[in-house]
């Protein structure tokens, strides 16, 4: 539910700049879809999908602590039952590491995908003289906007 709110919140902050711009320049929807909406609601698609994994993780190991009797949250349940803070501190720092694992992939994905999003606007719009080299503006919106430190 959370990757779809954050999504349906990239595609809302979509710049209608950048949309009318592409339907002017002959654009279809689908290629206002694919090569403007999708690339600028990546950053928010993989903000709602590291927040989903977050909560599933949480939820999935109180489940175990609760209900289980094998796994992750069961084996830090009984070892801090049986005093055992070794075992309870290692189930922790395993759950940092999933984690901090799952964020570093998150991260590069999107990295990944805006890099080429980024170089798709550039050959498409300049290369493929679609727009001169003096519409910087336009191009700069498009790059911003999909923008990887955003």
């Amino acid at each position: 539910f959370t990757v779809l709110v954050y999504t349906i919140d990239g595609v809302r902050r979509t710049d209608k700049v950048l949309v009318e711009s592409a339907q002017t320049l002959g654009a279809s929807d689908w290629d206002v879809l694919t090569k403007v909406i999708w690339p600028s609601s990546i950053p928010y698609i993989v903000s709602g999908l590291k927040v989903g994994v977050s909560i599933g993780l949480m939820c999935t190991i109180s489940s175990e602590m609760i209900a289980s009797t094998s796994g992750l949250g069961y084996m830090i349940l009984t070892a801090s039952q049986l005093f055992d803070p070794g075992t309870t501190v290692i189930g922790i720092l395993v759950i940092g590491v999933i984690g901090i694992a799952f964020d570093f992939d998150s991260e590069e994905f999107r990295r990944e995908s805006s890099g080429r999003w980024k170089s798709f606007i550039r050959i498409f719009f300049l290369d493929g003289g679609v727009l001169e080299s003096s519409d910087n503006y336009f191009i700069e919106r498009c790059l911003s906007a999909i923008d990887v430190n955003n």
